[in-house]
């Protein structure tokens, strides 16, 4: 069932687009709340940064940035990987101003399965990604892999399913902050009991480092599609992609923001035609300084990445 392409690995990322557009949300509404962050406008979204990672046909997907911005995790099923989507690596060529040449992660991370959705810690010591690799609990589910040299990005040890967030379904789209020195992890699934399709879900750490059961992600889930949490370094700030009324077509980018992380979610607003295509807008990352949105979209045929930026007003929260 799960092969080369997101559209299978992910179900609606790239056959969830819509053949006609749907009406725009309010521009108003993602105005107001970029007003009220003390936020300029995402810029027109681009793919120049990532000429030397995106490829014309293979799927280059799921990006994440390290928080010092100078390396790029991604998952791609071009030539030469251990099997259908793997992980790679690039590193930020500060002189060129693009990502240099993709290394694959090896097969400490990578195995004949599907390796997507990479996420790294704040201290670059822990990785979660999505596989459906033999051992998981059902479909795509949720691993963690530890290093304890961070500076050493191939050397990884053995990867551990996360049991107690994962079901017999998909649990994909990994996105996290840290609270009180422990980590809140979001992702969405599919599971029986969700408002429909496939919903967000929220899991704190506890005490002895695991994660305690998940509940729907407060605000967020409708009878629609939510899919790829990404959230800011206070967890004050959510990015994620939903196929709801509102859309340009199939899965547009979102963004909610809440006053304190024990409160639910404002009402979410799509990011506008800036940043969201006719296509598919999936996974997103957004920036340690939350200046820069990563994603991908299917805009110009096959999956590729690329980033909108925004600017800080005076006052800035941060």
């Amino acid at each position: 069932m799960r092969h080369l392409r997101f559209a299978v690995l992910v179900p609606l990322l790239l056959t969830g687009c819509a053949e006609k557009p749907q009406t725009l949300v309010a521009p108003d509404d993602l105005a107001l709340q970029m007003i009220l962050w003390n936020m300029s406008p995402w810029t027109e979204a681009t793919d120049a940064p990532f000429v030397g990672v995106n490829t014309p046909v293979a799927t280059e997907g799921c990006p994440f940035v390290t928080r010092s911005e100078h390396a790029l995790v991604f998952a791609s099923n071009r030539a030469g990987g251990h099997g259908a989507l793997d992980l790679y690596i690039s590193y930020w060529d500060a002189a060129a101003k693009q990502w240099g040449t993709p290394v694959n992660l090896g097969p400490k991370i990578n195995t004949a399965a599907n390796e997507q959705c990479p996420l790294l810690s704040q201290n670059g010591k822990e990785l979660i990604f999505v596989s459906n690799r033999p051992g998981g609990a059902g479909g795509l589910d949720l691993w963690v892999a530890h290093r304890h040299d961070n500076r050493s990005d191939l050397e990884w040890e053995t990867a551990v399913n996360l049991a107690t967030v994962n079901s017999l379904v998909d649990e994909f789209g990994p996105g996290w902050y840290e609270e009180n020195g422990r980590t809140v992890l979001y992702f969405n699934s599919n599971r029986a009991g969700g408002a429909g399709g496939h919903d967000l879900y929220v899991s704190h750490q506890t005490s002895d480092g695991t994660f305690a059961a998940p509940v729907p992600a407060a605000g967020l889930n409708t009878q629609f599609q939510e899919q790829f949490a990404s959230l800011s370094k206070d967890g004050l700030e959510i990015f994620f992609s939903s196929d709801r009324p509102g859309t340009l077509g199939g899965l547009d980018l979102w963004h909610a923001t809440g006053e304190r992380t024990s409160d639910p979610w404002g009402t979410p607003a799509n990011l506008g035609p800036a940043v969201n295509s006719l296509a598919a807008e999936g996974r997103s990352a957004i920036s340690w300084d939350g200046m820069t949105l990563y994603f991908h979209s299917t805009r110009k045929g096959s999956v590729d990445l690329f980033q909108t930026t925004r600017t800080p007003s005076s006052g800035w929260r941060n």
